[in-house]
């Protein structure tokens, strides 16, 4: 391959970078991990440039080559978390049936759409729906609830309800941070409250795992 399809692929792959890292994390249980197998896949596309797929969109390639590393190597998953929050999620996500997990974080947190995730598992749209489904169905079991959302834009506060109603959950509400009725809705054994405004510098992609995250830690 010449320098400049070379060069042509480091462009395609560097700004895609941070969300394989942040997929890599959420898929294997801990950051090092993940980043092991991030790095195991960029080596491999350096020494066979044709597992990045270029009729592919980037990221959709990027994923395709780490997903085809990672399970050749097993699909490992390591222990608990980083922080007692997260190694509560990620028990959530263990109990899951078999290939449900991956489907699942690369529609919540990657949003990609059915036909992506297809092409990144190498499986059939359909089977990626149903991969999907049958995900939603066992997490609603446990992590589905009332949440109240607690932000004074009303612009920023819609985007989040979408995003939360797009998990399964129902919101009960959208409150400004100085008002003090969330405080008793708190109390609710199934409602919890997002706290949107501390988290109002971050990107929208990780507020969405942010929310994920969350709604897996203080699930029942």
């Amino acid at each position: 391959m010449t320098d400049g399809k070379s060069t042509d692929i480091t462009a395609a792959i560097g700004p895609e970078l941070p969300f394989l890292r942040r997929y890599a994390r959420a898929l294997t249980g801990s950051q090092t991990t993940g980043d092991r197998y991030a790095v195991a896949t960029l080596e491999a596309i350096l020494a066979d440039r044709t597992l990045f797929e270029g009729d592919l969109a980037p990221r959709v390639a990027l994923f395709r080559a780490f997903h085809a590393i990672w399970s050749s190597a097993g699909a490992p998953v390591a222990e608990g978390g980083t922080d007692a929050l997260e190694a509560r999620a990620q028990v959530h996500l263990s109990g899951l049936t078999r290939n449900t997990r991956e489907a699942l974080l690369l529609r919540t947190i990657e949003e990609m759409r059915f036909d992506q995730i297809a092409q990144i598992m190498d499986i059939t749209q359909s089977e990626a729906e149903e991969l999907i489904t049958i995900a939603m169905n066992e997490m609603g079991r446990t992590i589905l609830g009332d949440v109240m959302i607690i932000e004074d834009e009303t612009i920023i506060a819609m985007d989040i309800q979408s995003i939360v109603q797009s998990m399964g959950h129902h919101v009960t509400g959208l409150l400004a941070p100085a008002s003090r009725p969330w405080r008793s809705a708190a109390s609710s054994a199934r409602t919890w409250c997002l706290p949107i405004s501390s988290w109002r510098t971050i990107h929208r992609a990780s507020m969405r795992s942010r929310i994920f995250w969350a709604s897996l830690a203080i699930s029942r």
